[in-house]
């Protein structure tokens, strides 16, 4: 689902470098790339007015099963859906998956105001957005920020929205994101001259839960045209 258009403080996504920049402005391009409904439970969809089957004859015994126990639970729809029947334990799991886009979300969405804030400065990684990656991004994401020391930017950019990636998958990883962040309307510089615009990148991030905390656990992504 595409939410609207929100400014959030954060870092835009890349950087449409010109050829004096070499491979730092390079790196600028793949630096900030960068829940809605998750889809619905699968199961078939049962009729307003069918109860569970009920024993009868002199063979019958036991209890007659309860009219309640054959009704499915209702989950949620993709986005513009009716909600659709699901067992107890569909929804338990979407529920619990729902929880851990929420988190993911709000993790990115600091990920993006923290490196937005870096970028206009030109710094290196500090240790509060260090804090919230975990995994092979961690050295990743240092090793583009040490190449960008030096290189600021006129703003953050817009992040487009970020949405549930169900679908995608990443080795260690439990959730993903699908962002798209629009930095076309923000210069970068160095030493005081404008070296190239930000790009508009669409991204995938993933996340790990480490230790009780929702960590960026990796992230692809590339530039588009427009979100």
């Amino acid at each position: 689902m595409r939410q609207p258009a929100v400014r959030v403080p954060g870092r835009a996504p890349g950087l449409v470098p010109r050829r004096a920049a070499g491979s730092a402005r390079r790196r600028v391009l793949g630096l900030a790339l960068a829940l809605g409904a998750l889809a619905g439970c699968a199961g078939p969809a049962a009729s307003p007015g069918i109860t569970a089957p009920v024993a009868t004859g002199p063979v019958a015994t036991g209890p007659a099963s309860s009219p309640s126990a054959a009704l499915p639970s209702t989950c949620p729809g993709t986005p513009g859906a009716a909600p659709t029947p699901c067992t107890p334990a569909q929804l338990e799991e979407l529920t619990t998956k729902a929880a851990l886009y929420t988190e993911a979300e709000q993790v990115y969405r600091r990920f993006f105001e923290l490196d937005g804030k870096l970028a206009m400065q030109g710094q290196d990684a500090s240790p509060e957005v260090l804090a919230l990656l975990g995994g092979p991004f961690v050295d990743s994401y240092k090793t583009e920020r040490r190449e960008l020391v030096g290189v600021t930017t006129s703003g953050y950019g817009l992040l487009v929205f970020v949405t549930p990636a169900p679908a995608l998958v990443h080795a260690g990883s439990d959730v993903a994101l699908s962002v798209c962040a629009d930095g076309s309307g923000v210069s970068a510089f160095r030493a005081g001259q404008e070296v190239g615009k930000l790009a508009i990148v669409q991204a995938t991030f993933y996340f790990k839960r480490i230790d009780g905390s929702m960590k960026i656990w990796g992230r692809t992504g590339t530039k588009v045209s427009s979100c």
